[in-house]
């Protein structure tokens, strides 16, 4: 004898699975109203970290939106598909959120191709550079000393000095810019480390100023921008009541 029990479980399973994507939508619209917050706090982190961080570094990060099929938001910093021309947050910050050493930079790369530069060095700021608003390098000397040394490559030859060019350097104006010159030195002399140095010309014979100086191995960076750390902490605090909240609003409750 055999007895089938057959239980019609049509219902139920389209109310669970109802219930499933009212879950997974509701925890998508979380994350997503969390993202700026986490971002924000991204970016309030680097104001405080870095000294006068530029508008470029500030933009530094970007979002990507969680979806019901794909329940994760990302706040990261952004990578070569991001920056164009400059270059990318992944690189240039990657140091100080996981320390070690820094990076080598472009124009680095461009001094030692010139053989300005020795291999295994690099060049930091000297107290001669002239600096921006944000307390970085001035873009314009850092061009100028790579024209004046012949440093860009193939495709930026034009911008490379001439010896008229540097002739006209030397001899500044009469009426505002004094004359100078750009030497190198790949070895310490005397008290002078290696270096790039600006010979000023001035009413008493010439002022000399390191511009930049060359040190042994990468200049090294600790742990100092918490990335990770403030965007987790506004998640692990925010999170259950914007999602309590977000189901309420779905089920039309108040």
């Amino acid at each position: 004898m055999k007895l089938d029990v057959k239980v019609d479980t049509r219902g139920v399973l389209l109310r669970l699975d109802a219930r499933q994507r009212e879950v997974r939508q509701a925890a998508a619209i979380t994350i997503n109203r969390l993202l700026p917050e986490m971002q924000q706090a991204v970016i309030g982190e680097m104001a405080r970290t870095f000294d006068r961080p530029t508008p470029y570094t500030l933009g530094g990060t970007f979002v990507r939106k969680a979806t019901p099929t794909r329940i994760e938001g990302v706040v990261a910093l952004k990578d070569e598909g991001f920056a164009g021309k400059g270059v990318p947050a992944t690189k240039y910050l990657a140091p100080s959120v996981f320390g070690g050493d820094r990076n080598e930079k472009r124009f680095e790369r461009a001094l030692r191709a010139a053989g300005i530069l020795p291999i295994g060095m690099y060049a930091v700021k000297g107290e001669g550079a002239q600096t921006d608003a944000f307390g970085n390098m001035a873009r314009g000397q850092i061009v100028q000393i790579l024209s004046y040394f012949q440093a860009f490559s193939e495709q930026g030859f034009r911008a490379n000095s001439t010896e008229k060019s540097r002739a006209r350097l030397k001899r500044g104006t009469r009426k505002s810019v004094r004359g100078f010159t750009y030497f190198v030195l790949r070895s310490s002399r005397g008290k002078l480390p290696p270096g790039i140095y600006q010979s000023i010309k001035s009413g008493f014979g010439y002022a000399i100023k390191p511009v930049l100086i060359f040190v042994d191995g990468a200049p090294n960076y600790e742990r100092a921008f918490d990335f990770y750390g403030v965007a987790e902490k506004v998640a692990r605090r925010r999170f259950p009541d914007v999602y309590a909240s977000t189901l309420r609003k779905m089920a039309g409750v108040r």
